[in-house]
């Protein structure tokens, strides 16, 4: 193999992330030209634009809620501790 273990195990779950958004972004803007057709494309933009921005903050409240508090307090001092890690 041409990856170590260990780093195949690390970077797995973001190569299927972004296959999966690939795949859905593909399907996404494929459905948008029906779409213009059913609703005004001045209401589509905005629909697509206001549906990007609630995902987007949807994605970092989820991800912030599922940190401990510990950890959201911290996370300046766990940057630093990350880089020593990483270059010692």
């Amino acid at each position: 193999m041409y990856f170590r273990k260990e780093t195949l195990d690390k970077i797995t779950i973001f190569l299927v992330s972004l296959s999966a958004g690939a795949l859905m972004g593909g399907a996404f803007l494929h459905l948008l030209p029906e779409a213009s057709r059913e609703v005004e494309i001045d209401k589509l933009y905005l629909m697509v634009l206001a549906s990007f921005v609630f995902f987007l903050f949807y994605g970092k409240i989820v991800v912030l809620a599922a940190l401990p508090q510990r950890e959201l307090s911290c996370s300046h001092f766990r940057s630093h501790e990350f880089n020593r890690r990483r270059f010692a």
